[in-house]
């Protein structure tokens, strides 16, 4: 893997963290740094981070950096498996040291207050059926055909199915992490290279873009796909695309 591809994915790694207000230590910057030029692997990377945090204390800043050395590592291996087992498996594998049940369903039903929904919560798969739900959301994208699509009609295709495994919600933290990495694995089996850059500073954005695709009142506000949609434009077709945050909130009274 040569520098340019190393930086890449170092940067998408550090733009998935900010999804839940976490940022990289000013070590792990200096060991991005000295893997991305050679200076050593990663495998050196990973034994250098856990002597640091061996010699000063294991906080939480070792869980953020562990998780985006994690996806960082995990990111360019060729493999991929349209199947729950394997969203299962990338889970585990990022989270593995950081949660207990790493790559684990979770075991109580979640609400999370959302800032763009005036702090009112998605509904998110209830407890007793986020692997049947999964099991069938992957099922129903088997049968689909991607083949000869344009890269439009492959955003059409792709929304919903993103937008419904995230819904499940299935674990009890990196929930959002492990959908972006999926969802990086998965276009990268259908062909696509993707953006890079997009991931790495629209990651806050692709997560509210999701809330919204999964949210309803009984104010006839619907869910809508038009900002995974917008979101997916710009990895896949045009980088120049504008993501404003400001027009996710539901309220007038925006940040």
């Amino acid at each position: 893997m040569n520098a340019e591809e190393k930086f890449k994915n170092w940067q998408i790694s550090f733009g998935l963290s900010e999804i839940d207000n976490e940022t990289p230590s000013y070590f792990l910057q200096s060991l991005a740094e000295a893997n991305i030029i050679g200076l050593i692997t990663d495998e050196e990377a990973e034994q250098l981070l856990s002597d640091h945090y061996m010699e000063i204390g294991i906080g939480p800043q070792y869980g953020t950096d562990v998780v985006i050395l994690k996806i960082k590592r995990y990111l360019p291996v060729p493999d991929f498996r349209l199947s729950t087992e394997y969203f299962y498996a990338i889970h585990g594998y990022i989270f593995d040291r950081v949660m207990p049940d790493a790559g684990k369903t979770r075991h109580r039903n979640v609400s999370k207050k959302e800032p763009i929904l005036n702090y009112e919560t998605v509904i998110y798969s209830p407890l007793q059926h986020i692997e049947e739900y999964l099991n069938y959301d992957f099922e129903q994208e088997r049968k689909k055909n991607y083949k000869n699509k344009t890269p439009e009609e492959v955003i059409d295709m792709l929304t919903p199915f993103i937008t419904n495994i995230w819904q499940a919600h299935p674990f009890s933290d990196g929930n959002t992490r492990t959908t972006s990495v999926f969802l990086e694995k998965y276009l990268n089996s259908l062909g696509f290279q993707t953006n890079n850059e997009v991931f790495r500073e629209n990651a806050t954005y692709f997560r509210a873009a999701l809330v919204r695709a999964n949210y309803t009142t009984n104010e006839k506000l619907e869910p809508t796909y038009e900002y995974v949609k917008k979101f997916l434009r710009k990895l896949l077709i045009d980088p120049t695309i504008e993501l404003d945050m400001n027009e996710l909130y539901i309220s007038p009274t925006r940040v």
